[in-house]
């Protein structure tokens, strides 16, 4: 790797370190949302990265003190208030796609049903079509800076807003 002479050696070591952490996250199983069973997901700090099993896009990398209830309560079986993930699937084309191959069609934006049809079809394209894979963080701050690191670096398609 090629380094600018001008910055510190403590972020280029930074910078090297990320790749290996880029590989460890690689390395570890996916966990498809089909069989996922969640008594048998641990309850411990961690980052994890939500991809679509058939591209290995990314769609989003998130950080939490409950992997349990954050990928099965809130990223599959939650609301609007606690379902980042289908929130983000209910704007984007990759849920319009999957509606025509299961042969739905998504309510018009007007129509008072949309909210709910648009989560229940996001809920089953992720039970249908994607994976995650986690490291276990147990620190708070070396979550967020892993999170961080890993969103960048695997070129996340769903980041949270600003506000």
């Amino acid at each position: 790797m090629t380094t600018n002479v001008n910055a510190p050696k403590e972020y280029i070591d930074r910078c090297n370190m990320l790749i290996g952490i880029v590989e460890k996250m690689w390395s570890q199983p996916e966990i498809h949302f089909e069989s996922l069973v969640p008594s048998k997901l641990a309850v411990l700090g961690a980052v994890y990265a939500i991809g679509v099993r058939d591209t290995d896009q990314i769609l989003y990398v998130g950080r939490t003190k409950d992997l349990r209830r954050r990928l099965y309560t809130n990223h599959l079986m939650g609301n609007e208030s606690t379902a980042r993930l289908k929130k983000y699937l209910t704007k984007d084309e990759l849920l319009t796609a999957f509606a025509v191959t299961v042969e739905k069609v998504l309510p018009d934006l007007e129509d008072p049903n949309y909210k709910k049809e648009s989560y229940r079809l996001a809920k089953e394209y992720i039970r249908n079509h994607c994976y995650f894979k986690f490291l276990p963080v147990n620190e708070s701050r070396l979550r967020g800076l892993t999170e961080a690191g890993l969103t960048y670096a695997l070129n996340t398609k769903f980041i949270e807003e600003e506000h």
